[in-house]
């Protein structure tokens, strides 16, 4: 039978998540680092629930897959797939909403099919891994943090948000067409964070 985590664990996680949110946009400069800035408001702390960790990574990673991957990386797959989960998220954001705004041919890109199904795939892929991820962070804490989580679904974490991540970079990247190899659109350092982290952790 399946142990079913206390909400108050998961308004916790809301919580964090809203504080973690505030640190990445930076209201609240305690460090010079993003781990520094987390550590002083107590969102590093390794004794917080997974659920909680999970949603401060994924926060972290959405404002920089890089200073997410820092402050969360050696702290095991988990952790390091809800950065890329965040990563994932930014970048699909971002290509969805340049590609409602780009105007070609007399109408947004968005309108095109093809966007329609690249952007479609790529939102249900993030969705999947986030999903995931926090599947196996609130099995984790019904089993006391030892155990309780399904070790495929543990080991596939990784995996699933690196590709999420990767996709959601490459479309996001696709659709800004030369435009997304300048620095005039912040897709260029998503991508480039992204393919980074996809050498390092493969």
């Amino acid at each position: 039978m399946a142990r079913v985590v206390p909400e108050p664990v998961q308004e916790d996680a809301r919580a964090a998540a809203g504080l973690a949110r505030s640190v990445v946009a930076g209201g609240g400069a305690v460090g010079p680092t993003l781990a520094e800035t987390l550590a002083g408001v107590g969102l590093l702390d390794e004794t917080l629930p997974w659920a909680v960790r999970v949603e401060v990574a994924r926060e972290a990673g959405r404002g920089s897959c890089s200073a997410g991957l820092a402050a969360f990386g050696s702290s095991g797959p988990l952790l390091a797939a809800a950065v890329l989960c965040g990563a994932g998220e930014t970048a699909a954001e971002t290509g969805m909403a340049y590609a409602r705004d780009r105007v070609v041919f007399g109408r947004p890109l968005a309108r095109m099919p093809v966007q329609r199904h690249a952007f479609a795939t790529v939102a249900a892929s993030v969705e999947a891994a986030v999903a995931l991820v926090r599947r196996v962070a609130l099995a984790l804490d019904a089993g006391g943090g030892d155990g309780g989580a399904d070790p495929v679904e543990e080991a596939a974490v990784l995996p699933v948000a690196l590709d999420a991540a990767w996709a959601a970079a490459e479309a996001a990247l696709q659709v800004h067409g030369g435009y997304g190899y300048t620095d005039e659109y912040p897709v260029s350092r998503m991508w480039t964070e992204v393919a980074a982290a996809r050498a390092a952790l493969l």
